[in-house]
């Protein structure tokens, strides 16, 4: 798909459609500022949805209500599996090392 490239201002005018619109069309979008500083905004991942009309509906109770039972059932399933504090002494002192890998982005 070709790169659309667009002005600040008509982002900043319309940034809910510009938004829409890369994660629709998977497109990707250079936005260009008036001093020629640029900006590529592209989707990170795919985004399935089967029914559009479900983003907009509000979950059911049902729903609800196994989304709650699921959390409470997870609450607390990894006690007795990890000695918590042993593995945050464990991530101070690895802060610490000077060996560490450079963060990359």
């Amino acid at each position: 798909m070709a790169t659309r490239r667009i002005g600040l201002a008509e982002l900043v005018a319309n940034a809910a459609d510009v938004f829409s619109d890369v994660l629709r069309d998977r497109a990707t979008v250079v936005i260009e500022d008036e001093h020629g500083g640029q900006v590529m905004m592209t989707p990170v991942r795919p985004r399935v949805v089967e029914d559009p009309e479900e983003i907009k509906r509000p979950p059911t109770p049902e729903e609800v209500e196994r989304t709650l039972e699921g959390i409470n059932r997870a609450a607390g399933s990894w006690k007795g599996l990890v000695d918590a504090e042993a593995f945050k002494a464990y991530i101070r002192e690895r802060r610490r090392t000077k060996n560490r890998p450079p963060v990359r982005f």
